[in-house]
């Protein structure tokens, strides 16, 4: 038996639209699972709610050559707003299968700086360990790839930051990039880069 192993940069966007009973799936399972953490766009009009689909093909690490292409389609919706961020959640339905809420890794951490009274320069951050987040500030989606970034802004200047890159392999979102920027100094100069190999 041929294993293909396929790099996530491989997959293939689809054209084929979601059937409009899924997007209402889709839109009922975002109100009950965050009718709290998304209220404040909940209580706005229709249209903030309304979802934004992506659609991908791919090979599975473990399809053979001859298997059909695999299909999945990330959902994207807006949950709430402040001065300077913006949060949206995930779902993805594969193969359609059920619709699946998305939980995204990220580190936990603690910041030193050289001077207890000021943030400009800074002495260590030190990862204390992961969690998981069901909304991702200021998020974009690569179209081609499935591919989710985002940043949170620590202040509307944007100098500080913590800012984070998901991969989409096997049907599966996983962490890749985790960069921290805790330097109040007006500049955007991350002081952690955190990249994550698939056996990190």
């Amino acid at each position: 038996m041929s294993l293909k192993f396929l790099s996530p940069l491989l997959l293939i966007a689809l054209a084929a639209p979601a059937t409009a009973a899924e997007i209402d799936d889709v839109k009922a399972l975002y109100r009950t699972l965050y009718e709290n953490e998304c209220s404040w766009a909940l209580g706005g009009s229709p249209d903030m709610v309304e979802p934004e689909m992506f659609a991908f093909s791919y090979k599975d690490i473990y399809d053979t050559d001859d298997a059909p292409l695999r299909e999945v389609r990330l959902y994207r919706i807006f949950c709430f707003a402040g001065a300077y961020n913006e949060s949206h959640v995930y779902f993805t339905v594969e193969n359609d299968l059920d619709i699946k809420p998305l939980a995204f890794v990220a580190p936990q951490f603690e910041v030193q700086y050289k001077t207890p009274d000021n943030d400009e320069t800074v002495k260590a951050i030190t990862i204390t360990g992961y969690g998981t987040q069901t909304t991702i500030a200021n998020s974009e989606v690569d179209a081609a790839t499935g591919t989710i970034s985002g940043v949170g802004y620590w202040r509307g200047l944007g100098d500080a930051s913590s800012a984070s890159t998901y991969a989409l392999e096997n049907g599966q979102y996983r962490l890749v990039r985790y960069t921290i920027d805790a330097s109040y100094d007006g500049e955007v100069n991350p002081s952690l880069d955190l990249q994550f190999g698939k056996n990190d």
